[in-house]
């Protein structure tokens, strides 16, 4: 996920490279975590999904982060 730019998350690489005619073979998990900051709740954050190989973005999600706590350890 992004904010502009910038990442607020860790960027995972997800290959789908299955040729199983199963599609619940062709899933895929992601776990994303949050960079230590603030976020504000009515900030629009993108979720980008690009091509690994040529950086061509293919998606283009709006989400809000609205954490209920905050980490303070």
């Amino acid at each position: 996920m992004y904010d502009g730019e910038e990442p607020v998350t860790n960027v995972e690489t997800l290959t789908f490279d299955e040729t199983s005619s199963d599609l619940s073979a062709w899933k895929r998990t992601a776990r994303l975590t949050l960079q230590s900051r603030d976020y504000n709740a009515r900030h629009e954050y993108q979720l980008l999904l690009r091509e690994a190989d040529s950086d061509q973005e293919l998606g283009r999600y709006a989400v809000t982060i609205d954490l209920a706590f905050t980490n303070d350890f």
